[in-house]
Formats: C-alpha cells, sequence, structure tokens
C-alpha cells in the first residue's frame, strides 16, 4: 500500500522503514498530543512503552559496557508500600551513574552501575534506615543473575513475585 491509499484509508501517520524507535515513540506522542478523544489508559500504555523503552536501552547499553571493561551492574525493583513520588528523597540514596525509572506511584526500577550484590545490600540497608516509607525489593545482578537482557527480565519478573521487604 502506497503512503497515499494508507492516509485515504485511514492512517494518521505514515513511517517508513528502518526507523528508529523513539522517532516512533515521539511520533505516536504527538498523534496522542493532538487527539485530546483518546482514552486515560492509551495515554498509560504509550508511558510504560517509553519506560520500557528507555529500561531495555540502558540495560543493553549496560551489558556492552559491562562485557567490555568486565564490571557488573544490578537491577533492582522496589515496591513502596504508599505513594513514593518524592524523586529527591529517593535520589539520595543512588549515585548521579544509576538510573532511576519511576513505573507507577508506588513502584521504581534502578539501574544501578557498577554495582554487584554488595551495592545492593548498602543500598537497600540505608533506605530501611533513612526511609519512613516500607518497601519490598528484589535484584537481579549481570552476568550472575542472566547474560543478555532477555535472562535478566524472566529472572527479575521470577524474583518480583517473592520480594524481600524492609524489616522496621
Amino acid at each position: 500500500m502506497t503512503k497515499i491509499n494508507s492516509v485515504r484509508a485511514g492512517a494518521i501517520d505514515y513511517i517508513l522503514k528502518p526507523f528508529k524507535l523513539d522517532y516512533l515513540l515521539e511520533r505516536v506522542k504527538k498523534i496522542i498530543s493532538s487527539a485530546p478523544r483518546l482514552t486515560v489508559s492509551l495515554k498509560k500504555n504509550i508511558e510504560d512503552l517509553e519506560i520500557t523503552l528507555k529500561f531495555e536501552d540502558i540495560v543493553r547499553k549496560e551489558i556492552k559496557r559491562s562485557n567490555r571493561t568486565g564490571s557488573r551492574f544490578c537491577v533492582m525493583y522496589v515496591k513502596f508500600e504508599d505513594i513514593m513520588r518524592d524523586y529527591e528523597t529517593i535520589k539520595k540514596f543512588f549515585r548521579e551513574t544509576d538510573y532511576i525509572l519511576p513505573i507507577s506511584a508506588s513502584e521504581y526500577l534502578f539501574v544501578l552501575t557498577l554495582t554487584g550484590k554488595h551495592g545492593i545490600e548498602a543500598v537497600t540497608k540505608r533506605m530501611k534506615e533513612k526511609l519512613s516509607e516500607r518497601f519490598s525489593y528484589t535484584y537481579v545482578c549481570y552476568p550472575d543473575d542472566g547474560k543478555t537482557y532477555e535472562e535478566i527480565i524472566l529472572t527479575l519478573k521470577d524474583r518480583m513475585s517473592k520480594p524481600r521487604g524492609n524489616e522496621s
């Protein structure tokens, strides 16, 4: 089907292959912002996709970096019992090189660069001591818990079904 036929058939936009995922995402966001009739759930799905793509990109880059340098990194999932959107408070527990990805009002994904299991234990200990909010968490570390993005995600999802909690 040609570009003109696609638009005649009802397409809002037309993107030629090959394209980068971030370009596609920006095009979709632009369409959504110009169409107020779209539902909130569709907008939420687009935000979720954006976080997923960003997360995948970060993890794949860290795998490459770790393979080059022999370093490690960990991915940590944290779920607070109550809403925890105080980004500045959370940021204090992590280094500038770490990534913080909010996935809901009470859930976060963290990618801790140049960190092994001991680094995760130190972060969670500080969080338990300093935060009044209760939380549960789990983590995976590269390469111990997976050598590919897919293996890391599968292990993380498995561990998310039985997260650790803070003892306070």
